[in-house]
């Protein structure tokens, strides 16, 4: 709904609970399966002078946990 806050999941690869923005416009096409929308961003990022960028070493370790196994047949 507009005027709804929209944080991050946790299911990528952003911890969840992280705010994003607040929903300002929705958008159904007639022929289409999607819902458009438009955020405003919480952060300016035109006006950030310094970020930390961190590289998840597990990341491949993470994502086999993450992934389920598929049974052998």
């Amino acid at each position: 709904n507009v005027g709804d806050t929209v944080v991050t999941s946790g299911l990528g690869k952003f911890p969840a609970g992280i705010l994003v923005g607040r929903l300002s416009r929705t958008n159904i096409a007639t022929n289409d399966n999607f819902l458009s929308a438009e955020l405003n961003l919480f952060n300016d990022f035109s006006t950030l002078q310094y970020v930390y960028v961190i590289k998840n070493k597990l990341a491949k370790e993470q994502e086999l946990l993450e992934n389920p196994v598929k049974p052998k047949e």
